[in-house]
């Protein structure tokens, strides 16, 4: 079953569609078309390709908790969904296993 939702005529769908892709599409626009490589990325990149078959990637990004003494400050801010004290920590490493962002 459809249902459609009309607001002054005009279904409140189609509006939807047509922002989602005005939006969209100012965006590509806006992105550069080219990005500079810095120093090693090739290398980085051939690597990945290698291992994994994926084109034009520079790193693999993945996350985890350590756990943490309670701080003095701020300290439920620090508390995670299981009760323990935690600090999220993001690391991206490269084709050889070496991390490049932390």
């Amino acid at each position: 079953m459809t249902v459609t939702i009309y607001l002054q005529g005009v279904a409140l769908f189609s509006i939807c569609r047509k922002q989602i892709l005005i939006s969209a599409l100012s965006h590509l626009k806006s992105r550069p078309k080219h990005k500079e490589l810095k120093p090693g990325e090739k290398k980085i990149k051939a690597g990945n390709f290698r291992i994994g078959g994926f084109p034009n990637v520079i790193g693999a990004i993945d996350g985890t908790h350590v756990r943490i003494q309670a701080p003095t400050t701020d300290e439920a801010s620090y508390v995670n969904r299981k009760g323990y004290h935690i600090i999220n920590v993001q690391a991206v490493c490269d084709a050889d296993g070496m991390f490049t962002k932390v």
